[in-house]
């Protein structure tokens, strides 16, 4: 007789999903990567690989892409050189009100002297 054939897959590592947020918790707290790595129990390769995603290319050319774990913030949202949300939304209702910030140069005309 032949022997049946197995109709299931092998179940990989369980997920760390635990780990993880234990992981988050600590980055936000502003401990290091490896501190985080080492209280979580994890290797510092795999802080990096939650901390900013990886890209992985398989054997047929395909690339994956995993991102990362975290939300990460756009470094340019705190610059002085770039308006708030507040302001743009200010300066869209003046545009769609066809209204603008700065005066015109007839009102402002007859002020001068």
């Amino acid at each position: 007789m032949t022997k049946p054939r197995r109709t299931y897959k092998k179940l990989g590592p369980a997920p760390l999903a635990e780990k993880r947020d234990q992981y988050l918790r600590l980055v936000a707290q502003g401990l290091s990567n490896s501190a985080a790595c080492r209280e979580v129990g994890i290797a510092r390769k795999t802080g990096n690989r939650w901390r900013y995603g990886r890209k992985v290319v398989d054997r047929s050319g395909r690339e994956h892409v995993y991102p990362p774990i975290t939300e990460e913030r756009d470094t340019c949202a705190n610059s002085p050189r770039y308006l708030s949300e507040d302001e743009g939304i200010v300066i869209a209702d003046l545009l769609r009100a066809k209204r603008s910030c700065v005066p015109s140069p007839a009102s402002s005309a007859g002020t001068r002297q």
